[in-house]
């Protein structure tokens, strides 16, 4: 059976203990919490059996995730403000990660940028848009990550 990420926009613990009843892991967005609120969220993810997947965008919230706890952690190629998307995101915030499991989210069209982003660390991609817009998409990305 596949995993389930509750990929939504958590901001109450309460989200946190439903996501727990239904779904193997869940959205937390550093850029949401302040640092403390961001640890309380990934401890009681880990509390009721999830895994929290602590999504950052930048050097400072790479570091928040870090400072949680964060052992898996999403690099968002997409600029929230303005919505472009540049893959570099994840190559250049890759390295401070170490020891985490680091997962590319947005931007990966082809399978070409799957192996660019695996290249650079990536131990899974979060494919949406583009899966959306080619359904076989996710099979020829299955064999690279």
């Amino acid at each position: 059976m596949l995993p389930v990420l509750r990929k939504d926009f958590t901001v109450d613990e309460a989200q946190v203990l439903e996501a727990g009843t239904r779904a193997d892991a869940v959205l937390l967005i550093a850029a949401l919490f302040g640092a403390r609120t961001l640890a309380r969220y990934v401890s009681l993810s880990v509390e009721v059996g999830l895994t929290p997947l602590v999504e950052i965008h930048d050097k400072a919230e790479a570091d928040l995730a870090l400072e949680a706890g964060a052992q898996v952690i999403g690099v968002n190629n997409r600029d929230l403000r303005d919505f472009t998307v540049d893959l570099g995101t994840f190559e250049r915030l890759a390295p401070r990660l170490a020891g985490a499991t680091l997962v590319a989210e947005s931007g990966v069209k082809t399978p070409e940028d799957a192996s660019r982003l695996r290249n650079a660390g990536a131990d899974a991609v979060l494919v949406g848009e583009a899966a959306m817009r080619d359904p076989g998409l996710v099979a020829k990305l299955s064999g690279l990550i």
